[in-house]
């Protein structure tokens, strides 16, 4: 278990977490390797080589803050985490990850918060390698509480999932989720899977199928052809 807010209360500190592995963190909710938690003050880190985490009890990391601070995780691998092997929240921050690893966790990635309204980047997954490792989904949604932007993905590998990479599945009281998938990114087997009762407002934009992707009832979305997807449960517009 590792703590990253910043006791000095700036928002920039010197502080640097690298070789760390973090292993069997017991208990649960927040029980992570690596946590930027709610309670201390917010500030960032040089967090960018050789962090480890694996069988803990909840998340490989776990964030619970609300900032547009350019935090950047960098090079980070989980593996084997009960829970997720990262858990994004909590409702607005613009956290950069760029090649990281997540294995056979839980869900590889569980999103809580959405991109701030003013930022210097979106809270977006770069260069990253997700393998669901038999579990069902790679990536799920879950619930908003505030208004916010778009989630992006940028060139990232998403596999080993048996029902599908990206689940939307935050409840229909939630903020609707806006993803942004780049053409780079790569997946096997089935992209998506959408939830009955997400928000009618749910979108992914697939820029590779050159596809939005919403609600299955949400036959309105279009402004040119659209179909109904059955594997993904989602109704779906060509751009």
């Amino acid at each position: 278990f590792m703590g990253t807010g910043d006791r000095s209360r700036s928002p920039e500190s010197s502080n640097v977490a690298e070789n760390n592995v973090a292993v069997g963190v017991q208990g649960n909710v927040s029980a992570s390797g690596f946590i930027w938690p709610e309670v201390c003050n917010a500030g960032t880190w040089r967090f960018d080589a050789g962090n480890i985490a694996h069988d803990n009890a909840a998340d490989g990391i776990f964030t619970w803050q609300n900032d547009s601070l350019d935090h950047q995780i960098l090079n980070f691998v989980a593996y084997y985490n009960g829970k997720a092997g990262i858990e994004q929240g909590a409702y607005q921050n613009n956290f950069l990850y760029q090649h990281v690893a997540l294995y056979g966790n839980g869900v590889a990635l569980r999103i809580l918060a959405l991109t701030p309204t003013l930022a210097p980047h979106p809270l977006e997954f770069v260069n990253s390698y997700f393998d669901a490792a038999g579990a069902p989904y790679v990536v799920e949604t879950s619930l908003h509480n505030t208004t916010g932007g778009t989630v992006h993905f940028i060139g990232d590998t998403f596999t080993g999932a048996t029902v599908a990479a990206i689940h939307l599945a935050a409840p229909s009281n939630s903020t609707p989720d806006k993803l942004d998938v780049d053409p780079t990114s790569t997946f096997s087997g089935n992209r998506y899977f959408v939830d009955n009762t997400v928000p009618a407002g749910d979108i992914v934009t697939d820029h590779f199928m050159h596809e939005t992707v919403h609600r299955h009832d949400q036959t309105l979305a279009c402004t040119s052809i659209g179909y109904l997807n059955t594997h993904w449960n989602a109704w779906v517009c060509h751009f």
